[in-house]
């Protein structure tokens, strides 16, 4: 933090337009970050919950 009394919201506000101007998504990330939003659609995700019981945990 930059600031000890600095807001979750305004340390996000100022990462992203830092990301924004500085990074830019590789094809690859973006293909990837694709992918996910289908399994995500298609379902094909699991809870925290069903994770942990899969895991024995």
């Amino acid at each position: 933090m930059n600031h000890p009394n600095e807001t979750f919201e305004s340390i996000i506000t100022r990462l992203l337009k830092t990301n924004q101007q500085d990074d830019k998504l590789s094809d690859e990330v973006i293909k990837n970050i694709e992918e996910g939003v289908a399994d995500i659609k298609a379902g094909r995700v699991y809870t925290t919950e069903q994770l942990n019981k899969e895991l024995g945990l």
